[in-house]
């Protein structure tokens, strides 16, 4: 019986329900409350926690087809892809699980009995092979006693007593926590067993793993000791697409029934001039992997997840160059990977426009970078003597033409040349310390602050406060005392302003005492300092004194209500865009706020509304904005917000606005959402590859903002004489009759200068055997010289043109010959008899020659010249 695929997951999950098993559905493929991971990669990772003993089972027996990626990490096939029959970026994961339920001979009794039993999968028994783990010898017992004697041959033991953990029979989930033995089985294509090769090598070039089956009974301690659990668990595994390989009786995953109809769509649909089979295989493999992480709403990016996903679109892209497709093709293959996922397709079918979207933004601008990479890539590995490539080379293709440097890897890799990491490292390095250098510094005249140098911020509820001064600086040198008007930082022991960080802009404000006032132009924070960097004004201020610090009011309550406001945008950008939209950047001050995320295209106006509405929604229901301070894993276990790649202290801060917005943030912020009043977006753009930016105003320039655009409708209003119902009906109606009066002025153009053409080539003069035309052209006709070299060359034989051209700033000259004349006259020699004795200058080839000057007295000369040339032709 030859199954499709989609019955052999249905057949699977019959069987464990028959033996009462719950059927569960498999997890999303980005992974809940588990940092460790960044894709769901087994079918045992929801089920974490119960084999950790953080939870409790609600079933004790369970079953499930759960999607999973490979890309990275512990479990990392991407390189296998395309150059092996079995290794997929994305598969898909039959398993069954018993958490203090049956024991090790249940399990293996369930598995023998779906594969051999005639009512299930009925493979030939003779055809599969048991390795288990030489120190678990209950195992290999209870598969002696299943295969009665008969098949005994066809268990290996593997590994060593020495080292039980260094082999694939003993599976655990880390260096310490649960583990235990694992039997596999694995079916042979081939007829015969050659007993001469070792099992090990015998296993891994005759056959297939198919399944494993892990017993999860000891807990690994730091010391490589081994603890009995006090509960015993099943947990199994087996790839779909290598049973179904088995079971549809073809050698490869790439050849079963699914892999097919994208294979023959590809081939079907595009051009294929270099039929790599690696290519194909690649391609038909990304399709799926790119789809289904798109469909579960990571959009490409140069980070994380986002990053993966670039990688697998940008590494089809490659293949499909390969192959000779020259055109965007990535993005048509996602409806036959559709149709081919019968039943595992629903969350594919339902995102279908968004996935092809994405795809064709990607592929869109990487195909220009892919080009032209390739191009200086192979132009640099012709020209190799030692077989390595250069790291300079590996980063002016990354740093010059954005060609990623995993891409080059693979090129080299398959070409078997090797590559200069180190120089590329040392590349990349140079070029940060020299963004360093020529970076922009507020503060360059600040010396290396000593890390003894501390200061407390104690602002975000006061706005004033008694200080002492602990350090000042000016023109780069430590002092004692400053006075006006001498510019300087000052470091006080605690201070109420705002060191410039989380995307907000430092403080303002005046630092004084009776001696002297400072005033206080922005602040920064350097190693465990508050720097107040500005102008003392008045008297003096020395080290040790004691001052007031004090924040200017208005413009920190402006900058907290942008502060807040992004806050809320960004949760309304998640709630109406995407939950996978993630903050890149930020820029907070007094004036506006501007907010960058990850995306991959145009927010239409539509949603640019709704964003508003939401976000003044949360600003009128006027939620209280609440400070935590908590361990940075806790965040991280609640799902709290944040740019986690950035580097953050143990101890963090979590701004809460009610349950709409929860981040760790260590900017200030009002107390109440109503405080911002008012939010409007005023632009919405692309910044950088997949990053768009939002840019939005608040209280009252938001007031102004729309004063002044309605202050320009009443403009609009006026000139075109219309009111507000009919302004775009009146505007489009200007802009139509503006069209066309555009195309009758065109018309009439177009007949003037077929007139003037008419008149032009009446002037051409017989001279022997050629046609002359000698021509200066006004600001009025000038349009036409061009086209008149380009028609009369091509159409008229033993033709000579000499165009002049004069105004008040330039005098240009350009001779052209006909194609049939080129044996007899040379279009460059023409010209520079004609400029001889002028200050004019210019070159050419033997079809068309010109040049040109400044000094407009020239004409004189070179009129004469062309006289005297012309002169010439007539006596030859």
């Amino acid at each position: 019986m030859n199954f499709k695929t989609n019955e052999i997951r249905h057949i699977f999950l019959d069987f464990f329900k028959n033996k009462n098993h719950e059927i569960i559905s498999g997890n999303n493929i980005i992974p809940k409350n588990d940092d460790t991971l960044l894709f769901i990669n087994a079918g045992m990772n929801q089920f974490k926690n119960i084999f950790l003993g953080k939870e409790k089972p609600v079933f004790k027996r369970i079953t499930t087809l759960q999607n999973c990626l490979r890309t990275g990490g512990k479990h990392n096939d991407f390189n296998h892809v395309g150059y092996t029959n079995y290794h997929h970026t994305f598969f898909e994961m039959l398993g069954n699980f018993s958490f203090n339920d049956y024991s090790k001979e249940e399990a293996i009794l369930f598995a023998w009995e779906l594969m051999t039993n005639k009512k299930w999968f009925n493979i030939d028994p003779q055809k599969l092979w048991i390795t288990v783990h030489v120190g678990d010898v209950e195992t290999y017992q209870i598969w002696k006693k299943i295969l009665n004697n008969k098949l005994k041959n066809n268990i290996f033991f593997l590994g060593s007593n020495n080292n039980i953990y260094e082999n694939e029979n003993f599976w655990q989930m880390g260096e310490i926590g649960p583990c235990g033995f694992c039997t596999e089985i694995f079916y042979q294509h081939t007829k015969n067993h050659d007993s001469n090769i070792s099992p090990s090598v015998f296993l891994k070039k005759k056959c297939v793993e198919i399944w494993n089956i892990v017993f999860m009974q000891f807990y690994k301690n730091k010391n490589n000791t081994l603890n009995p659990l006090t509960s015993f668990s099943i947990d199994t595994g087996m790839g779909l697409e290598r049973i179904s390989s088995v079971l549809q009786k073809v050698k490869s995953s790439y050849e079963i029934d699914i892999f097919k109809e994208i294979i023959n769509e590809i081939y079907n649909t595009f051009t294929i001039k270099n039929n790599n089979q690696t290519s194909i295989k690649i391609i038909a493999d990304h399709i799926r992997s790119a789809s289904f992480i798109i469909a579960n709403g990571v959009l490409p990016s140069n980070e994380g997840r986002g990053y993966v996903v670039r990688r697998i679109i940008r590494r089809a892209l490659r293949h499909g160059h390969i192959l000779g497709i020259k055109d965007l093709f990535f993005y048509k293959i996602v409806p036959v990977l559709i149709r081919s996922m019968q039943g595992n397709n629903k969350i594919l079918i339902n995102k279908q426009k968004e996935i092809e979207k994405t795809i064709y933004e990607e592929e869109k601008q990487f195909f220009i970078t892919l080009e032209n990479g390739i191009k200086v890539l192979n132009k640099a590995l012709n020209k190799l003597k030692n077989n390595t490539l250069n790291g300079a080379i590996i980063f002016q293709l990354y740093d010059t033409f954005g060609f990623p440097v995993d891409l080059t890897e693979e090129i080299c890799k398959e070409k078997k040349i090797k590559i200069d990491h180190e120089g590329f490292i040392q590349c990349m390095n140079l070029q940060k310390s020299r963004s360093k250098k020529f970076k922009k510094n507020y503060f360059t005249n600040i010396e290396n602050i000593p890390p003894v140098i501390k200061s407390k911020f104690i602002g975000y509820n006061n706005l004033s406060t008694n200080s002492k001064i602990i350090y000042i600086s000016s023109q780069g040198k430590q002092k004692k005392t400053i006075t006006s008007p001498d510019h300087a930082s000052i470091i006080l022991n605690q201070t109420t302003f705002f060191g410039e960080s989380s995307g907000q802009i430092g403080d303002k404000g005046t630092i004084y005492n009776k001696t002297g006032i400072f005033e206080v132009y922005t602040t920064t924070k350097q190693l465990y300092s508050i720097v107040h960097f500005g102008k003392i004004i008045k008297g003096h201020l020395n080290t040790d004194d004691n001052v007031i610090a004090k924040v200017h009011c208005k413009t920190r309550r402006k900058i907290q209500a942008n502060h807040s406001a992004t806050h809320l945008l960004h949760s309304s950008l998640r709630y109406i865009i995407n939950d996978q939209i993630f903050q890149k950047g930020s820029f907070i001050d007094q004036d506006h706020l501007r907010f960058d995320f990850n995306y991959y295209k145009k927010i239409s106006l539509k949603k640019i509304f709704n964003i508003e509405k939401l976000v003044n929604k949360y600003i009128q229901k006027n939620i209280l904005v609440e400070e935590t301070f908590m361990e940075l894993k806790q965040a991280k276990k609640l799902g709290v917000l944040s740019l986690f790649e950035s580097k953050y202290s143990n101890q963090v801060r979590v701004l809460s606005i009610g349950s709409y917005s929860k981040e760790l943030c260590g900017g200030t912020h009002v107390l109440r959402t109503g405080e911002i009043g008012y939010f409007k977006i005023i632009a919405e753009q692309n910044v950088s590859s997949g990053i768009r930016r939002i840019e939005a105003v608040t209280g009252d320039a938001a007031i102004q903002y729309n004063q002044k655009q309605e202050s320009m409708i009443q403009e609009i209003k006026t000139i075109f004489c219309t009111n507000t119902e009919n302004i775009i009906k009146n505007i489009k109606s200007v802009l139509n009759n503006n069209a066309i009066l555009e195309k009758k002025l065109q018309y009439l153009n177009k007949k003037n200068e077929l007139t003037i053409y008419k008149d032009i080539v009446n002037e051409i003069k017989k001279i022997g055997k050629y046609k002359i035309l000698i021509k200066n052209f006004t600001d009025k006709d000038i349009l036409l010289k061009n086209q008149l070299i380009q028609s009369l060359r091509n159409i008229k034989n033993n033709f000579i043109m000499i165009f002049t051209y004069l105004n008040q700033n330039k005098l240009s000259i350009t001779v052209t010959i006909s194609n049939n004349l080129l044996d007899q006259q040379n279009a460059l020699t023409i010209f520079k008899k004609i400029i001889c004795d002028t200050t004019i200058k210019g070159g050419g080839s033997k079809k068309i020659a010109c040049g040109g000057g400044k000094n407009t007295k020239d004409i004189k000369k070179v009129l004469f010249n062309i006289q005297q040339w012309k002169e010439k032709i007539i006596k030859e």
